[in-house]
């Protein structure tokens, strides 16, 4: 079991923004790592300040995904960015690869 870890910057607090980014990160988690549901173990997702109109969860699950899914709310830190979904997947798989989008790579140096 592996973890695959993914965030994105979303653009504003609105339902439309927070699913279409939603969308777009798991959507490309998956392309990249190759896999399929079955493959997925669980998800936790994570929510930074400034995103409450809508749970990428339930984004998740709306969209056709009947996994095993949660959503936190990330602790305040001083100087941490606000507006990020991050993500978390435990998978059935030995290679993964890390995904992050629209800014989000500056969370991570090595997700060059």
């Amino acid at each position: 079991m592996k973890a695959i870890r993914g965030a994105i910057f979303v653009n504003e607090d609105s339902p439309h923004e927070i699913e279409k980014s939603t969308i777009q990160l798991m959507d490309k988690i998956y392309e990249v790592n190759g896999i399929t549901d079955k493959d997925v173990i669980s998800v936790i997702f994570s929510i930074t300040d400034g995103i409450n109109t809508l749970n990428p969860a339930t984004v998740f699950r709306k969209s056709g995904h009947d996994l095993p899914l949660m959503c936190l709310q990330e602790a305040k830190i001083d100087g941490a960015y606000d507006m990020v979904i991050r993500v978390m997947l435990f998978v059935e798989k030995e290679d993964v690869k890390h995904v992050y989008e629209n800014g989000a790579e500056i969370l991570r140096d090595d997700s060059k």
